[in-house]
């Protein structure tokens, strides 16, 4: 230990703890993870298998270590939910998003790939490790996998089929934020800062129909609206085609996560006194959007 680090210990400083480096994918139902089974997936995520000449390995399990190039990944199949029954109401509160909830308390089993050393990367260090990790992780990924999970960020990517192209891309940990659904909100969520959000949008509505009667071609105009199915219900988004009369017209842009009575596509009509938010595109802007959160409005 360097003389500063003795003097912070003398002083009770704790150490800055690296960023906690992990790939999670949360499955259906757990599934199996034989040495064989992770050396293909090896090969076809990083070209090789691990060499014994280069002091390479891939240990046996239950808690399956694998040495790559000066890397060294925990691999850690579990047949139980990543987070324990007590904490699960306190996981759920981490989201607002219906689907993304649904990961949380539906998944049966996950696989962590986390990142034992190097400790501490570096910025472009840590990006391959991430490329790496999330190539890896994306051969385990099916129809099975629920969600990809970043804890280093606290984001949970539920599974759609643009997840696996996410996780091979260059930029995975942005990639994987990048979702090619709009978020579903919950019916019966009172989070202050949403009915803000609606109170804005509902005040602002006539600004937004200003911008559609003098829209451009190439432009998208979209509003957030609610959809009931007996006591479910969901805030989905709507690519509108028309407003007449305080009546929009347009297509569900949403896949519902809980409402059986509407599918993505379909045509529809709400009133214009009911929308929860709107937004549209002004070149490179994102005007209105006043439910997103921060990292999804740009």
């Amino acid at each position: 230990m360097s003389v500063l680090g003795k003097i912070k210990t003398l002083l009770g400083v704790k150490p800055k703890e690296p960023p906690f480096i992990s790939v999670v994918l949360h499955f259906r139902k757990p599934i199996s993870l034989p040495n064989e089974t992770i050396h293909a997936a090896i090969r076809r995520a990083w070209g090789r298998d691990v060499r014994e000449d280069l002091k390479e390995f891939v240990s046996e399990p239950p808690f399956c270590f694998v040495k790559f190039e000066g890397m060294l990944l925990m691999l850690s199949n579990a047949r139980k939910p990543y987070c324990s029954p007590e904490m699960l109401e306190q996981a759920l509160a981490e989201f607002s998003e219906v689907r993304q909830r649904e990961v949380v308390r539906e998944h049966r089993g996950f696989l962590a790939i986390d990142l034992r050393a190097p400790k501490d990367p570096g910025k472009t260090g840590k990006m391959e490790c991430y490329r790496r990790m999330c190539r890896l992780a994306a051969e385990f990924v099916d129809y099975n996998c629920m969600g990809v999970y970043l804890p280093e960020i606290g984001h949970m990517r539920p599974y759609d089929v643009d997840i696996i192209s996410a996780l091979r891309s260059e930029n995975p940990v942005e990639e994987i934020q990048e979702w090619g659904q709009p978020p579903v909100m919950l019916i019966e969520d009172d989070d202050p800062r949403l009915k803000a959000a609606v109170a804005e949008a509902r005040e602002r509505w006539p600004e937004f129909v200003q911008a559609f009667e003098k829209r451009q071609p190439s432009q998208t105009f979209a509003v957030k609206a609610l959809f009931t199915d007996g006591e479910q219900g969901e805030w989905m988004w709507i690519n509108i085609s028309s407003i007449k009369d305080g009546t929009i017209e347009g297509r569900v842009e949403n896949k519902p996560a809980s409402v059986h009575n509407v599918r993505e596509g379909d045509q529809v009509s709400v009133k214009a006194s009911e929308i929860g938010d709107w937004a549209y595109q002004a070149g490179e802007k994102l005007v209105g959007g006043f439910s997103l959160s921060p990292p999804e409005k740009t």
